[in-house]
């Protein structure tokens, strides 16, 4: 059944693969591969409730797997539940810290929830492991201005425009923070010119 549902994964037929994943989790209730490929698939295709039941079970089998805690705090996401999702991004960056997309989601969350402190954290950490990433340094000065903190907000999104001059939502991010601090762009005004 396994290898089955990889077969038609790969064709696209993904109805087929839930099926045979389901067959293969009916006859091995413990099969860690079979729950966790259909917990994956299961929330790929909208099925909270049965991606989640699968991806848990997984885990009681086996309690260390930093991409069941994404996949678990996806869904958490997904249904609205946003102290369970910080919970199981928590506990994925116990497991695997240097990763900079858990980092950047548990920050925003944590932002989200007024939590401005661990938000910086967890996005100045995305930030260091993710380079010079628009969204990630605008979720990051938005923070540092809700944290009073409008230099450093300032000094990390002239840097990024540095980075990416063109970007037309980072130019708006640093305008709305300090309109003089948006440099002209060049490509911008010949295009205005010619046209």
């Amino acid at each position: 059944y396994l290898g089955m549902a990889e077969c038609v994964k790969g064709q696209y037929r993904f109805d087929e693969a839930l099926q045979h994943l389901r067959s293969a989790v009916d006859l091995e209730p413990r099969n860690l591969r079979g729950l966790l490929e259909l917990g994956n698939l299961a929330l790929q295709f909208g099925d909270l409730e049965l991606g989640v039941d699968c991806l848990q079970r997984a885990l009681e089998q086996e309690p260390h797997q930093p991409e069941v805690y994404a996949l678990l705090a996806k869904a958490a996401q997904q249904k609205g539940d946003s102290e369970r999702a910080i919970g199981f991004y928590r506990k994925l960056l116990e497991m695997s810290p240097n990763e900079g997309v858990p980092n950047h989601s548990l920050g925003n969350l944590l932002r989200s929830q007024g939590q401005f402190a661990e938000a910086r954290y967890h996005l100045e950490k995305a930030h260091d492991l993710m380079g010079l990433d628009v969204l990630v340094a605008m979720d990051l000065a938005n923070c540092l201005v809700q944290l009073g903190d409008r230099p450093a907000a300032l000094t990390l999104l002239r840097a990024t425009l540095d980075a990416h001059p063109h970007h037309s939502e980072l130019r708006s991010a640093l305008f709305e923070l300090d309109p003089a601090a948006v440099p002209v762009d060049r490509t911008l005004t010949s295009n205005l010119i010619v046209s």
